[in-house]
């Protein structure tokens, strides 16, 4: 084999190498900022693809009253780029606003333009979806509860029904 293939074939290995390595990379720093939002609260992510340019990956938390504590994004093509915090979503302060209102304005924009947002609709989306199983579970709850209660009732009804029925 030629020596320039022997070179080619080093070149295309050392290449997947440095992939393999940036994408781990990549990992670790999603990870440590899917671990600093959840310090925060409630954790929701969402993501943007592009076949080209315009991906990103969007961290957004929120306390139990659902109010936007802190929001993260990676976005960029290079090994090199960072999580960042972000102050605004949508020319919007965060601050002191929930969730539910980045939401809406979200889903007013038109399918074009929330198609460029999808990584922040996504992420707004998924903690709407938590705190929805949390209301849904909380019925479920108070339902079981409301359930036990007349079972009780029942039971009761029946245990003196019983002793009637044996004086008589």
């Amino acid at each position: 084999m030629p020596l320039g293939w022997i070179a080619l074939w080093v070149l295309i290995i050392v290449l997947f190498g440095l992939q393999a390595v940036g994408a781990i990379l990549q990992i670790k720093n999603y990870e440590k900022a899917v671990a600093r939002s959840r310090k925060m609260g409630i954790t929701g992510v969402g993501q943007r693809r592009s076949k080209f340019l315009g991906s990103y990956i969007v961290v957004v938390a929120c306390d139990r009253q659902h109010i936007v504590r802190h929001v993260e994004i990676l976005d960029g093509i290079t090994l090199a780029s960072r999580f960042r915090e972000i102050k605004e979503v949508l020319g919007e302060p965060v601050e002191g606003k929930t969730f539910e209102y980045f939401l809406e304005k979200l889903r007013a924009l038109d399918p074009k333009e929330q198609k460029r947002q999808q990584g922040y609709l996504d992420a707004f989306a998924s903690l709407e979806g938590y705190f929805q199983k949390e209301k849904d579970k909380a019925a479920e709850a108070a339902l079981a509860a409301k359930r036990a209660e007349k079972e009780k009732e029942l039971d009761e009804e029946q245990i003196y029904d019983d002793l009637d029925d044996e004086e008589a």
